[in-house]
């Protein structure tokens, strides 16, 4: 028997099919909340920046912001701001130029992904005053490179979960499948009419063995119901034999009294009880 057609494989495939979809949608959330944790804590941190830098500005001027702005643009890596005018014109920071629009996607509640030649990153504007505009962000590459690790540990953990279920399935596919030629073989005489042939019953009690000693039950019943028909077979044959024998006496009888035309009808009346 294929393999493919055993019913404990096709229902562990079944099975295996179901738990990694199960699996899958587990995983997809909690990819999902990761990178919504991650997006978070980068934005907490740029908004203590600007508040930090509006403080800085209130308190201290345009000139020393560019300063403190130079500062931290060196200091903290994958951190990205330029301070600049509302018309553009670059004053500090570790952006040059601002991204261009072909280079820009818009994201939700005033984020933007910008690719430069360095990184790709998340960011927002800022305005200070009516002169003064501030781009914070920062550098994706650390997280996308989280995620992306985190993709392939979960590509894998479904790969080898797959595996592991096609494996087990196919492991008790073949067992079952060992049993149930094992019954095979047991019945084979049974087939060539030998009823008090009985199947061997696993001593582990399992539905294997229940189901073996449901056959044995059933084989005793046949084999004494075939005794009972036996019993009354012969029983019936030697009922017969008596008065057939008188009867083939009076038909020898008959048959050398009669005239010749009955006698063939006696001759084959005779067969018909010799063939009895």
């Amino acid at each position: 028997m294929s393999l493919l057609r055993a019913t404990s494989f096709r229902a562990a495939l079944a099975y295996t099919g179901v738990l990694t979809l199960s699996v899958a949608l587990v995983l997809g959330l909690l990819y999902h909340r990761l990178e919504q944790h991650l997006l978070d804590a980068q934005d907490a941190v740029i908004w203590r920046e600007a508040a930090h830098l509006s403080r800085v500005y209130e308190q201290e001027g345009a000139q020393n912001l560019a300063a403190f702005v130079s500062i931290k643009s060196e200091a903290n890596q994958g951190f990205v701001v330029r301070l600049s005018t509302s018309l553009g014109v670059y004053l500090a920071g570790n952006l040059a130029d601002f991204p261009a629009p072909e280079n820009t996607q818009i994201a939700q509640q005033g984020w933007f992904y910008a690719s430069t030649p360095e990184a790709q990153i998340r960011a927002r504007v800022l305005q200070l005053d009516d002169d003064l505009v501030v781009l914070l962000g920062q550098d994706m590459h650390d997280t996308q490179s989280l995620l992306a690790t985190m993709v392939r540990l979960f590509a894998l953990a479904l790969l080898g979960l797959t595996i592991f279920g096609l494996a087990g399935g196919a492991f008790l596919a073949r067992r079952n499948l060992a049993r149930v030629a094992a019954l095979n073989q047991d019945l084979q005489p049974v087939l060539q009419g030998q009823f008090a042939s009985r199947l061997a019953v696993d001593a582990r009690g399992d539905e294997w063995a229940l189901m073996a000693s449901h056959i044995n039950t059933m084989l005793a019943r046949i084999e004494s119901l075939m005794a009972d028909t036996k019993q009354v077979s012969d029983n019936l044959a030697h009922d017969l034999r008596a008065p057939l024998t008188r009867l083939k006496a009076r038909l020898e009888a008959l048959l050398e009294q009669s005239e010749d035309t009955a006698r063939d009808q006696l001759a084959d009346a005779l067969e018909d009880v010799a063939a009895a």
